[in-house]
């Protein structure tokens, strides 16, 4: 019996139905049933009663229910005391690929300045990662552009910034008026990785028009050496390309369908955390690169 399949038994009972408990846990449904099966077959009982849209716990699964609470409950316990017991603390942060220079510009700058004696681990993952990295405590604080529904989440808008629709010199075209969508509809597109970033406007919107997506990458570095090099048209924010822009070698455009467009930045964390230090953290963060602002989804 492991912790995963506790977990996610919990996690089935509370969401009401496979499917859900798959889109919460951001596990494929096979993975879920998996798992149940596997327990169920360990313990040598039905836990669930499958129903074509929702499950019913068995009596001996809502029996198994309060003791698995507990386990899990008891585990978290047993995480934070031996964190407390380390003669260097740390604190693990995880931020997606496109956030790198928003983390060395903004958060290591008002972190530091905390606990000295504290070790910070800072690791970029996909923005989608972000939730089951801090599910299963491998990071206790991070930086996604994605908001994720999860019921043991919290989400704090922390940043907004303005989207830079932009191509390289090279390419010829002018920033100096406002033009329509259509008027670049035929030139190649660079965008970030699906992967990266799920719910992107701007992929979004391409794929829709079926615009020409030439390049993907989850790297903001190669993704700006393809528009300075004249291979397409990209967006980011000022910045990823403030540096570009004052030597001219990346030129704004003036999109009229993509005026006004912003990306979020939200700070995640655990809703049941209660490290003193943590909360120092996240209430400096908070405050210092933007406002408190709870998300509610």
């Amino acid at each position: 019996m492991h912790l995963d399949q506790i977990s996610t038994f919990v996690a089935v009972i509370e969401s009401g139905s496979f499917n859900k408990a798959s889109a919460k846990l951001f596990l494929s449904q096979p993975t879920i049933t998996h798992r149940i099966n596997k327990l169920e077959s360990e313990l040598g009982i039905s836990l669930l009663v499958r129903g074509k849209k929702e499950v019913q716990l068995t009596q001996e699964g809502g029996i198994f229910l309060n003791y698995a609470k507990d386990i899990l409950q008891s585990f978290q316990e047993s995480l934070t005391k031996i964190e407390s017991l380390k003669s260097e603390p740390s604190i693990n942060f995880g931020y997606g690929f496109s956030l790198k220079l928003f983390m060395i510009n903004n958060v290591i700058s008002s972190i530091t300045s905390l606990n000295h004696n504290t070790c910070y681990n800072f690791t970029a993952i996909k923005d989608v990662d972000v939730v089951s990295n801090l599910l299963e405590n491998k990071i206790q604080i991070g930086f996604t552009r994605e908001l994720l529904e999860n019921d043991y989440l919290e989400f704090h808008l922390i940043s907004d910034e303005p989207i830079y629709t932009v191509a390289g010199k090279k390419l010829g075209l002018s920033g100096n008026s406002k033009i329509s969508f259509e008027k670049i509809i035929d030139e190649n597109f660079i965008v970030p990785s699906r992967e990266t970033l799920q719910n992107d406007f701007f992929i979004t919107y391409l794929e829709a028009r079926k615009a020409n997506i030439k390049f993907r990458t989850n790297d903001v570095e190669i993704q700006k050496k393809l528009v300075i090099e004249g291979y397409g048209i990209s967006y980011f924010t000022k910045e990823n390309i403030i540096e570009e822009i004052y030597n001219n070698s990346i030129v704004p455009l003036q999109i009229e369908e993509f005026a006004n467009i912003s990306s979020p930045i939200y700070l995640a964390h655990r809703k049941d955390i209660n490290n003193k230090m943590l909360q120092n953290i996240f209430d400096v963060l908070s405050k210092s690169i933007y406002k408190k602002k709870v998300i509610t989804v």
